[in-house]
């Protein structure tokens, strides 16, 4: 299976923002017709609010995402080939 550098940035940034856009406007989805999944999110997004406010939880998140983006990008190779 192949890595593409530039996609695996791009989503772990583009991950790390929607989480960051969650919790500095609104709360994330916790009701019963929300899946399970999202509903655990919820939970994250909603606990890491309290604990840091929306300010401090939006810039964790950014934080989270440019970490996930720099292992993506130390995992993936190069598009370039050596020689």
């Amino acid at each position: 299976m192949q890595c593409n550098r530039k996609t695996a940035v791009l989503a772990s940034m583009g991950f790390g923002g929607i989480l960051a856009f969650y919790a500095a406007t609104t709360d994330a989805p916790e009701t019963p017709l929300a899946g399970r999944a999202a509903r655990g999110t919820g939970d994250i997004i909603n606990s890491t609010v309290e604990a840091l406010g929306p300010t401090g939880a939006a810039v964790a998140f950014l934080m989270l995402g440019a970490v996930m983006a720099v292992i993506s990008a130390a995992l993936c190779p190069s598009s370039r080939q050596r020689r």
